[in-house]
């Protein structure tokens, strides 16, 4: 192995890497019984060796950094004007010190603030608050989650948008004089944004002064099978073939592996690959940080990186604050600015409306493609057994579809509990206060460590201390050892023994999977906001989601499906009138046909070609879209029109970000006569022109797609090769016929990674119908227990670690899609045919249960189609 380990550093295989690597066999580190044994032949050696290995450990725990010194107004110190700023805020919050109403605010915050004093730690929150001020100052929304959203300092300070007060969030969680390690305070920031502020960190306080926390990437099982194929010297193309069905579980004998290959991946499984850069994790220190820890620059530039992961950091004391991109908060500043662009009113975070109940209806519904967290297939099966109702509803939504959850056994009895089919109860009367919020059940690490505090005895500190082994590698392990110090606690409080088994079992069920509430919390506004807009602006919604994909569960073409199915017009790119990215324009007429209606389409055009369809996957949608604003061309007025969702010209495969800004500002000097008038300004390469062409971008030139193609070929300003002589493209189209619905479709598909002109499915509807099959539509209005077949496109499958096997996955044609169930043993029977065929029907039962509909999967047939395309991925959510 170590001979692997030294090819795969040079990048080459065994073979090509002879010569680099050790010349015997026998130079590699030895098991240690077998040094011992060595070594046993010259006393004294051993202890000498092990006594000059301790002596050369580094005790990370007294280095004692320093944050750097923020500036503060004349006549303060660090604590005044953090006192300061937090009671003048507290005043807007939560009212007057003298108010009675604000009374256990103000008492909550004047504890904080004096332990912040004690523990030296008021810079800290002012730099913090310094970063969120300066993303709104440059308008990149910004959010606090984790354990800030206990506190009351950064609620008032507008760091977080939780308060604790009213969620009753355990502070300790956060701050205590006895918790082990400085506080944590995550900020979600847009995702296209993030380096802006990341560099503003930089630039306050100087590379010397500021780096980001590495992180240690190790061998997963897919990834362990490619590396020891690549360094082998097996084919690309055989080795993408071996990794195609591995997930999260090793390969086992029966995977079809290569002997040498299943091998040397078992050696290599969880060993470290490389130093990557955390997500977001950022330290800050007052003298020069690589006198704490050795530092490098990083490969993207402007950056610094550290030589140790966030466990070394929390080990030497260093602060962390983690500046982390997230791409729901991109979108709702895109649908916010749609809105405000299209129906002239401004919204953002704080002031979308709360508490509509048709919002927690639409929600109950599971009705919540494109809502935040709460989108995925089982959310959506869930939630109509959740029945959200009220916020703090939103926070166990977000909770309960994780493995902790999962793990407790807390889902099932959470659910029951709340439609009222089965007793509230707890393991004993002390637990009630930790538990009443669930019904009885854990759901949060809060809850495990406040049943801790109440129930054991345990101390904050203790109870932190509790928490960091839940979140710990080998967190089980770790939560055992405290297993005698819970048990002793609770016997000492007159705990009977089974009742203390079963409390400390839920709190062992949360080691490795520990969710907390604050992120919950944190997670329940963005669920709110972007149920509220999808609600009431749900164009706006899906577009600024189509325009920043891939973000979320869902690809561009279950978007568009959705969309059509809420009576929302989708249109493809345009070269007159899209922009940038998916924006609004005015739709049809509210009295007038949609040009897509909700619900099935048509069948096939005459003449078109159903069986040659390509299939649409979630790899075959479009690259990142970074930025959040619509560029500055000036759109349509709304008038009384619903709006419509014009598709970006960045859907274009090929075509740029750059490329497209280009176009955009071209046509706001004046609007494009024809096609030799587009090409000749753009001068864009002959490729883009086709793409475009194939797009049905340039149709409002002249013509259509056959046309354009063609002239596209010939256009003045494209940047290709002179034809050979005699071969010269006639600059004139003959005469060609259009496109049928069906061929629009596949062009679609082939140029932008989707289609708005009909879905893929229903050009083999006929062929379906001839199958037997039911449309999604119809097969959710069968009763449990009904034999069921369906035809469509296998999208989102994953086999979760925690689901004993079981996969899941859905099935999706022109009608909508069906959650689908995977046994073990169907699953290893048919998930080639689910990851290689372009079309499937799917034979099986229908699961009823509380308003969710699945279907258990009995078999799986492959719908042969002519055209190839793109390979499906599990997914790994």
């Amino acid at each position: 192995m170590a001979q692997a380990l030294t090819a795969l550093r040079r990048r080459e295989t065994l073979d090509r890497a002879a010569g680099h690597l050790m010349a015997a066999p026998t130079a590699h580190l030895r098991p240690r019984a077998e040094r011992a044994a060595f070594l046993s032949r010259y006393p004294g050696v051993a202890d000498a060796t092990v006594a000059l290995g301790r002596s050369c450990v580094i005790d990370l725990g007294e280095l004692r950094p320093e944050l750097p010194e923020f500036a503060v107004p004349a006549g303060h110190t660090q604590d005044s004007w953090l006192r300061d700023r937090a009671e003048a805020a507290c005043v807007g919050r939560y009212g007057p010190r003298v108010d009675p109403g604000a009374g256990a605010a103000w008492r909550q915050l004047d504890h904080e603030l004096d332990l912040v004093a004690g523990l030296g730690l008021a810079g800290y929150f002012l730099i913090v608050h310094d970063i969120v001020r300066h993303a709104a100052e440059q308008g990149i929304w910004c959010q606090g989650r984790g354990s800030a959203a206990s506190s009351v300092i950064c609620y008032v300070l507008g760091i977080t948008a939780v308060d604790p007060l009213r969620h009753g969030l355990l502070f300790e969680r956060f701050l205590s004089l006895e918790k082990a390690g400085p506080p944590d305070i995550d900020l979600d920031l847009e995702s296209g944004r993030r380096e802006e502020v990341i560099q503003y960190v930089y630039t306050r306080y100087g590379r010397l002064h500021a780096a980001q926390v590495a992180n240690m990437i190790t061998y997963r099982p897919r990834l362990a099978v490619r590396d020891a194929a690549r360094v082998l010297g097996y084919p690309e193309a055989q080795t993408r073939e071996m990794t195609r069905h591995i997930h999260h579980s090793p390969p086992g004998p029966d995977a079809g592996l290569p002997g040498d290959v299943r091998d040397l991946a078992a050696q290599l499984h969880t060993l470290p690959r490389h130093l990557g850069v955390h997500s977001g994790g950022m330290v800050l220190t007052r003298q020069p940080i690589g006198e704490i820890m050795p530092v490098e620059w990083a490969t993207a530039e402007g950056r610094s990186v550290l030589q140790g992961d966030k466990d070394d950091v929390a080990a030497a004391g260093l602060v962390k604050i983690d500046l982390l991109g997230l791409g729901m908060l991109s979108a709702l500043h895109t649908a916010c600015d749609l809105i405000h662009e299209y129906h002239g009113v401004r919204y953002d975070l704080t002031s979308i409306p709360q508490d509509d109940p048709d919002v927690y209806g639409m929600i109950a519904r599971g009705d919540t493609i494109g809502v935040f967290q709460v989108e995925s297939r089982a959310q959506i099966s869930t939630l109509p057994q959740l029945r959200p109702t009220k916020f703090e509803d939103l926070a166990v939504a977000a909770s309960i579809i994780r493995p902790g959850p999962i793990q407790a056994g807390s889902k099932h009895p959470l659910l029951r509990r709340r439609r009222g089919e089965e007793t509230v109860t707890y393991p004993h009367p002390l637990a009630k206060a930790a538990l009443e919020p669930t019904l009885g059940v854990a759901l949060w690490q809060e809850q495990a460590m406040q049943l801790a505090i109440d129930c054991a005895g345990f101390s904050p500190g203790e109870a932190d201390r509790l928490r960091k082994a839940m979140a710990a590698k080998h967190a089980p392990e770790k939560v055992a050892a405290m297993r005698d110090r819970l048990l002793t606690g609770m016997a000492g409080r007159g705990i009977p023994p089974a009742a203390a088994e079963k409390i400390v079992s839920m709190i062992e069920a949360f080691s490795d999977y520990g969710f907390p509430q604050s992120h919950a919390q944190s997670m329940a506004g963005l669920i709110y906001a972007s149920a509220w807009i999808k609600h009431h602006h749900p164009a706006a919604l899906i577009a600024a989601i189509m325009a920043h994909q891939p973000m979320g569960f869902y690809d561009t073409q279950t978007l568009i499906g959705d969309a059509e199915r809420h009576g929302i017009t989708v249109r493809g790119p345009d070269v007159r009138t899209s922009r940038v990215h998916a924006t609004l324009e005015p739709g049809p007429m509210p009295d007038s046909m949609p040009d897509s209606m909700p619900g099935p389409k048509p069948g096939p055009t005459p003449g078109s070609t159903p069986d040659s369809m390509p299939v649409p996957t979630s790899d075959s949608t479009p690259g990142p879209m970074p930025g959040s604003t619509p560029d500055s061309t000036p759109g349509p007025t709304s008038g009384e029109r619903p709006p419509a969702i014009r598709r970006g010209l960045t859907d274009v495969t090929g075509l740029g970000e750059q490329a497209a800004e280009e176009i955009v500002a071209i046509r706001a000097e004046r609007p494009f006569a024809d096609l030799d008038d587009f090409a000749a300004r753009t001068r864009l390469p002959a490729r883009i022109l086709e793409q475009l062409a194939t797009a049905g971008a340039l149709d409002g030139l002249g013509g259509h797609r056959r046309t354009a193609l063609w002239s596209a070929g010939t256009a003045p300003g494209r940047s290709h090769q002179a034809p050979l002589p005699g071969l010269a493209t006639p600059a004139t189209a003959p005469e060609l016929t259009s496109m049928t619905t069906a061929e629009e479709t596949t062009a679609d598909i082939t140029a932008t990674g989707a289609s708005a002109t009909a879905h893929p499915v229903q050009h083999i509807r006929p062929r379906l119908d001839r199958l037997g099959t039911l449309t999604a539509v119809a097969a959710r209005t069968l009763a449990d227990r009904a034999p069921v077949r369906i035809g469509g496109l296998p999208k989102y499958l994953q086999r979760p670690p925690t689901a004993h096997g079981v996969a899941f996955g859905a099935i999706e044609d022109e009608t909508g899609m069906v959650n689908l169930v995977f046994a073990p043993h169907i699953w290893d029977r048919c998930h080639r045919t689910l990851l290689d065929a372009p079309a499937v029907i799917i034979t099986g039962r229908v699961e009823r249960s509380d308003g969710t509909v699945n279907v258990a999967v009995d078999r799986v047939e492959a719908i042969t189609v002519a055209t190839p395309v793109p390979r499906r991925h599990v997914g790994r959510r």
